[in-house]
């Protein structure tokens, strides 16, 4: 007998194990940015698939109790409440049941049973599991964008090794590039490191095009968003105390700075009658232009003209011409 009790510990134990070590195969599949789309979904839609089951599960053990109620004098699968709730999952996963068994007593009861309970729970709520595990799927799968396969990890990790005397490292990488500007050229970062392989500088250019793109997709996090906003709110402060400054010392534009109310004004309105002077002499400027280029035209038609009347009745019509211009 202990022996049996031992051997049996030992398979509980060997089965417990296994279990533990699938857990940290998900948990290890991180590394790899496809592989990760799973781990990532689990774990984001951990949130929203509690809530769910908040609601579905409290409706799944009353159906089953319902069906043990109505169900378990008779039938063995739903005599107790574990087998009632094992044959309430059956089934939901599998849509079969003994509808001639079910319905032998109480006809009508056992038909809103079913009914109740194939609509609500096989087909909304369990769809809305599934639908729950797309959406988040989706959106994770759209945030990791064109990410590395497998086989083109595998490639990274191989070509790594192969030029690990000239391979820059993720810290010089992260050095270097902080003390650059905040674009930065594929030339650029080849003059920053000038034993840079070809392949991590392809491989680094590729990951900011990735990076761009899901930016694109995805928009910005919202803490840089909301830093961004911060930032504007800051300087608009900063500029409206500048514009009270300056207002309080007086300052008009253009150098002027006159503290005195009643200068002020004065100095006000001989700016504007000098900008309104500059307004006229364009206006004037501009009128003279256009009745220099007609008479300019008018010439130009008397010497291409010259068997049209004589010369000074040609002149007597220009000079009447500019006359009534």
């Amino acid at each position: 007998d202990k022996f049996a009790n031992y051997m049996q510990f030992v398979r509980v134990a060997i089965a417990d194990a296994h279990l533990l070590f699938m857990i940290r195969c998900f948990i290890s599949l991180k590394w790899q940015p496809r592989l990760a789309v799973v781990t990532r979904t689990i774990s984001k839609m951990s949130s929203d698939l509690t809530h769910f089951l908040i609601v579905l599960i409290p409706t799944f053990i009353a159906f089953a109790i319902a069906g043990m109620m109505m169900f378990g004098r008779r039938l063995q699968d739903w005599s107790t409440m574990p087998s009632a709730m094992s044959t309430c999952f059956k089934i939901s996963m599998e849509n079969e049941f003994r509808w001639r068994d079910l319905s032998s007593v109480d006809f009508f009861t056992s038909l809103l049973w079913v009914w109740v309970f194939v609509p609500l729970v096989v087909l909304l709520m369990l769809n809305m599991v599934l639908a729950i595990i797309m959406d988040i799927y989706q959106e994770v799968r759209r945030e990791a964008g064109n990410t590395m396969t497998i086989a083109a990890h595998i490639k990274y990790l191989y070509m790594a090794f192969k030029y690990r005397a000239d391979w820059v490292s993720h810290d010089a990488l992260y050095t270097g590039v902080s003390d650059s500007p905040a674009t930065l050229s594929l030339l650029e970062l080849r003059q920053a490191f000038p034993s840079m392989p070809d392949f991590q500088g392809e491989y680094l250019v590729a990951e900011c095009f990735n990076k761009a793109r899901y930016m694109s997709r995805c928009g910005v996090d919202t803490s840089v968003t909301a830093g961004m906003v911060a930032a504007i709110h800051v300087s608009l402060e900063e500029m409206l105390n500048d514009i009270k400054t300056m207002k309080a010392r007086g300052w008009l534009g253009m150098g002027f700075e006159i503290p005195n109310p009643g200068e002020r004004e004065c100095v006000k309105d001989i700016l504007t009658s000098v900008a309104m002077q500059q307004h006229w002499m364009k206006l004037t400027q501009k009128a003279m232009s256009g009745l220099q280029n007609k008479i300019e035209g008018i010439e130009e038609e008397h010497h291409e003209s010259p068997h049209k009347g004589s010369p000074a009745g040609a002149a007597e019509g220009v000079q009447f011409k500019v006359g009534t211009e």
